[in-house]
């Protein structure tokens, strides 16, 4: 038959392609199915003969509308259609179909003819590509945002570094000398941290500028606890370090990102400890060759539930609502620096106790040192003589008027608040003995900062001196009685204020301004 023979010259042309006929008139199925169809759907064309719903049982079920049209010649396909098959063997197949509507002599439509061409290779690759293009794209966007943060921290640190790298070389006292070498320091450590960052996105891609190369631990741990030691003082925490002969040997590690990670560990050892707790750095040998860095705090221990989840990047386990500062990113960055070193970093903690947490790494062989022992600062003493007078006044001038008046107590330090807001975060968090408290501020007025330190208990039994510049007796009155401790009004009397300042926080002489100006 004309029709027969029409069939084979496509088979011949198309050996490689499904080539189907499915009759419309009753019984509907197909009258011819290509020897092709084993090898692109998994069914032989004898499966396909005894099951006339074969396509809608295995076509994919966003795609079975356009088949059924297909298949029902209820249009004509004016373009190839593309359908995804499940294979008799579960695997999934695209195929591009190329089809017409067969009429008969009366223009009714009789039956469906096609050819099926299997395009699971060219989508799989076109997958492939757009996975590959937007991965790129991804690490791009990323590099791009990175290149902007690290400018944008950058730019700030330019000026910061740089003043205080002027000021190094003027002719300051001792102690002022003291502090912008604490200055400096800081700021260089922010600018490797920046670099730091940087290098944690390049781990993750693969691309880690790792240097490993022998480092001792004793001068790490040195360095990093010269760094944490002012934050202990501050809280009344003795950092203590234990350093038999292990924390004399070399181990194999980035110097800079094993300073990072320790330097991790000992800060948030001091930031979420007790008030008056201990932090005790030691050094272990382990089996297998490896030494153990163990930092143990005295803080309030974790539940098995939290130290599942302590890894986790920005999980700050509530820490949130304490006010400490944080990121939740430091302990994740860590641990993947330790890994990327060759190493690993964990955690033991217990509710009540305290938190343990330990980095271990490849010792190198042959590189000891001598045996050590720090113990702790007597730094420690000297802070819990210290007294500290929180200032809160929007100008800068007076402010420093105030520094000289007190640089003549030794024992006394001033925290200087530029506005409201800003000097009851500094209350809060500092408790200091006394405030100074300027009533003429822009964005929120002394008297309302007055009312909120008296109504928080946290700051309530602060002793609050009022300086202002009315000396209205009814002014002077509604301070008093609000709960100020003394009123002294500008411009200032020197003796006023070393003689309030000695009363209150230095049980010396008696004030002789109390009150009045």
């Amino acid at each position: 038959m004309a029709r027969g023979q029409s069939l084979r010259e496509l088979v011949l042309a198309f050996a490689q392609d499904l080539i189907f006929r499915y009759r419309l008139d009753p019984p509907r199925g197909f009258e011819y199915v290509s020897p092709a169809a084993t090898a692109i759907t998994g069914y032989t064309p004898e499966e396909h003969y005894a099951e006339p719903d074969l396509w809608f049982r295995i076509v994919d079920p966003d795609d079975r509308p356009a088949l059924e049209r297909l298949l029902h010649a209820a249009e004509e396909p004016s373009r190839p259609l593309v359908f995804r098959w499940v294979r008799k063997d579960g695997a999934m197949a695209w195929t591009e179909q190329r089809a017409v509507v067969v009429h008969d002599e009366a223009g009714r439509p009789v039956a469906v003819e096609g050819v099926v061409h299997d395009i699971t290779d060219r989508k799989r690759a076109e997958e492939d590509r757009l996975a590959r293009e937007a991965a790129e794209a991804a690490d791009r966007a990323k590099s791009e945002f990175l290149a902007r943060i690290s400018h944008e921290l950058r730019t700030p640190l330019n000026s910061i570094l740089g003043f205080a790298q002027l000021l190094q070389m003027s002719d300051l006292p001792p102690d002022h000398r003291e502090d912008v070498e604490h200055i400096i320091a800081a700021g260089r450590h922010l600018l490797d941290l920046i670099g730091e960052v940087l290098d944690i996105a390049r781990i993750e891609d693969g691309r880690a500028p790792l240097s490993l190369a022998p480092v001792r631990v004793r001068e790490v741990l040195e360095e990093v606890s010269a760094l944490v030691r002012p934050l202990a003082v501050q809280r009344h925490i003795a950092l203590q370090a234990v350093l038999p002969a292990g924390c004399g040997y070399a181990v194999l590690a980035d110097r800079r990102h094993l300073k990072q990670v320790l330097l991790n560990l000992l800060s948030n050892a001091v930031k979420y400890n007790r008030e008056g707790g201990l932090v005790l750095v030691s050094c272990e040998e382990t089996p297998g060759g490896r030494l153990r860095v163990r930092v143990q705090d005295t803080g309030p221990g974790l539940a098995p539930d939290k130290v599942a989840r302590l890894f986790t990047p920005f999980e700050r386990l509530g820490a949130e609502r304490t006010g400490v500062q944080g990121t939740g990113l430091g302990l994740a960055l860590s641990r993947r620096l330790a890994e990327a070193m060759g190493g690993k970093l964990d955690v033991h903690s217990q509710v009540g106790v305290g938190s343990t947490f330990w980095v271990e790494l490849p010792l190198v062989t042959g590189q000891s040192g001598e045996t050590a022992t720090a113990t702790p600062t007597a730094e420690l003493e000297v802070f819990k003589r210290t007294r500290f007078v929180l200032y809160i006044e929007d100008e800068l001038s007076h402010v420093k008027l105030v520094q000289r008046l007190l640089a003549s107590r030794p024992e006394v330090r001033l925290l200087p608040a530029a506005d409201g807001g800003v000097g009851l975060e500094l209350a809060r968090q500092h408790r200091p003995h006394l405030i100074l408290l300027d009533l003429s501020l822009g964005e929120m007025p002394g008297e309302d900062v007055l009312l909120r330190l008296r109504q928080d208990p946290a700051t309530a039994a602060i002793p609050v001196v009022v300086v202002s510049a009315h000396a209205g007796r009814e002014r002077i009155n509604w301070v008093l009685n609000a709960g100020a401790r003394a009123v002294l009004t500008k411009p200032l009397d020197v003796r006023q204020v070393l003689d309030l300042v000695d009363e209150i926080l230095l049980q010396r002489e008696p004030c002789h301004a109390r009150g009045v100006a």
